[in-house]
């Protein structure tokens, strides 16, 4: 709940910055004979540049990023592998859960986690801009280097339910959530199909990872 105290105190200061700032420029132009609206609207659309520049692109990019990119891509399934792999996948047994460190890549960085001898799961983080952050996710065979599957979602990198102060909650409206999640507050509300869909593909590639690391299927 102490987030939720933060968030209307953070909100306050805002709508302060926005009406009332310019309404005292507002007031003192006239004082000395000025055009008081001309000051009051120029610190208005000011603020508001400053809170909401990037705004519009962000939902832009997310929401292409949703609609285009987002969601589970299957390349090959176990039994095409198998055919192609005979009697390797009987010799295979899962690996403890263990990531490795992140290492750094442009805009971002990637992480591994072994699922047997043969596959490994990798994930890449990947800063895009106006706060987009990518997280693709592949199950790779660590022998050929190919692609077995890839999940892709999109979230932005804002705070959102910490009880630490963070500035940038004054700025509630650039928190988005991963593709599926319920529709945010303000922005693109993202449709039922849309989400629907792909909770419904996550669901399914947490699946595959537990295939091709051996938890099933043998």
């Amino acid at each position: 709940m102490i987030w939720i105290i933060l968030l209307i105190l953070l909100c306050f200061s805002s709508l302060i910055a926005l009406c009332v700032l310019p309404w005292i420029v507002s007031w003192m132009a006239r004082r000395y004979g000025k055009r008081g609206w001309s000051y009051g609207l120029t610190v208005f659309l000011a603020g508001a540049g400053l809170l909401f520049w990037d705004w519009l692109p962000m939902e832009i990019s997310y929401k292409n990023g949703c609609e285009k990119k987002a969601g589970l891509t299957q390349y090959k399934t176990l039994e095409e592998w198998q055919a192609k792999n005979p009697g390797v996948w009987e010799t295979l047994t899962p690996q403890p859960w263990e990531r490795s460190e992140p290492t750094p890549i442009k805009g971002g960085y990637w992480t591994k986690r072994q699922l047997n001898e043969r596959f490994s799961e990798i994930s890449y983080i990947i800063k895009r801009r106006f706060s987009i952050v990518e997280n693709q996710i592949d199950i790779i065979d660590m022998k050929t280097g190919e692609q077995m599957a890839v999940y892709v979602d999109f979230y932005t990198d804002f705070p959102f339910g910490e009880t630490k102060l963070d500035s940038r909650l004054l700025r509630f409206w650039m928190v988005k959530g991963n593709c599926s999640a319920a529709n945010e507050p303000l922005g693109w509300q993202k449709p039922r199909e849309l989400r629907d869909r792909l909770d419904m593909e996550r669901r399914r590639f947490n699946t595959l990872k537990t295939i091709f690391a051996g938890g099933s299927n043998k």
